[in-house]
């Protein structure tokens, strides 16, 4: 009677485990709305995707140098095999705009290093900042976007955007 109660229990657990499996399957089953390719889909922008492998790039060059590049052309192997980066924002088509030297943000100890040419995202430009918790701290770096207003303000404190380089 014990043999016959283990092969029960047994095979009564096997089939529990393959019917818990069906319903389990049945449950990961969902027919889902296909997601539209591309800058369509909703909280995607390939100007924000491009400026973050930018800013891996400058990240990664910042690592081996310990200061950021004289210019972006410095940049271009800095990044994954096989990738060639993108300098140019693909919604207005201009090259994007490198300061090394930064805009500072005020009020803070970051500053914005790279941005749009021109505001041409929902009335904003994207932009890389750039800033320490402290002195002795590694940079970290972030993709913002800033309304065209703020932007505006804090370009006119700056000084002068240099010129575009023409290697990028």
């Amino acid at each position: 009677m014990t043999a016959t109660m283990t092969m029960m229990t047994s095979s009564h657990r096997a089939a529990t485990a393959a019917l818990l499996l069906c319903v389990a399957l049945a449950a990961g089953c969902v027919v889902y709305e296909p997601v539209e390719p591309g800058p369509a889909r909703r909280g995607f922008d390939p100007c924000a995707e491009q400026l973050h492998e930018l800013e891996g790039r400058l990240l990664r060059y910042y690592s081996a140098r310990k200061r950021l590049p004289a210019s972006l052309a410095e940049i271009r192997s800095a990044g994954r095999t096989g990738t060639e980066p993108l300098f140019t924002c693909p919604v207005s088509g201009k090259p994007y705009v490198y300061r090394p030297e930064g805009i500072p943000l005020p009020g803070d100890s970051q500053r914005i290093i790279l941005y749009d040419a021109e505001p041409c995202h929902d009335g904003g430009r994207w932009a890389v900042v750039i800033g320490r918790d402290s002195p002795s701290a590694l940079p970290k770096t972030w993709v913002i976007q800033v309304p065209e207003s703020t932007m505006r303000a804090l370009l006119d404190q700056a000084r002068p955007a240099p010129a575009p380089d023409p290697t990028t």
